[in-house]
């Protein structure tokens, strides 16, 4: 296909694809430590997953909790619901989501905000030692666990 990243992906499903279905892009998980502010109530500690939606996306960024906290109840879970596709927190905009939300797609994005925190995210010194798999190995089971009961919702 000829698009160009997430932007081009979500240009390009337009018509084809039903604006309902939604998307789940996310952010690396794994590194614990203290989150920065970020304008809304996430634990003091870098062990939980945000999970982020727009005012379209609250019937997926629910769904996807409900499933979440079922397959995984002993993870922190944060949800929010950005304004305004995420224009006045723009944090919320820093990944593929954002390119979905902008062509009107319902789209989460989850996060850990480790790409805030981690000061090893995406250079050389980012290896394995520095990954909490206890914690990965949550955020897969939640994912999995909520994309099958969205799966099954349809």
């Amino acid at each position: 296909m000829p698009w160009r990243g997430t932007a081009g992906a979500a240009r390009g499903a337009r018509g084809r694809v039903d604006p309902r279905d939604g998307g789940l892009p996310r952010l690396a998980a794994g590194h614990a430590d203290r989150p920065p502010f970020l304008g809304i109530d996430v634990p003091r500690t870098g062990d939980f997953l945000a999970a982020v939606g727009d005012a379209r996306s609250r019937k997926l960024l629910d769904a996807f909790v409900a499933g979440a906290r079922a397959a995984a109840p002993d993870l922190p879970l944060v949800p929010y619901a950005t304004r305004l596709r995420g224009w006045l927190l723009p944090l919320t905009r820093l990944s593929d989501n954002a390119s979905f939300w902008d062509a009107r797609y319902p789209s989460l994005m989850l996060t850990d905000t480790a790409f805030l925190r981690n000061p090893h995210y995406h250079q050389e010194t980012d290896t394995s030692a520095t990954l909490d798999y206890v914690f990965m190995a949550m955020v897969t089971e939640a994912t999995a666990g909520a994309l099958a009961r969205l799966a099954d919702a349809t």
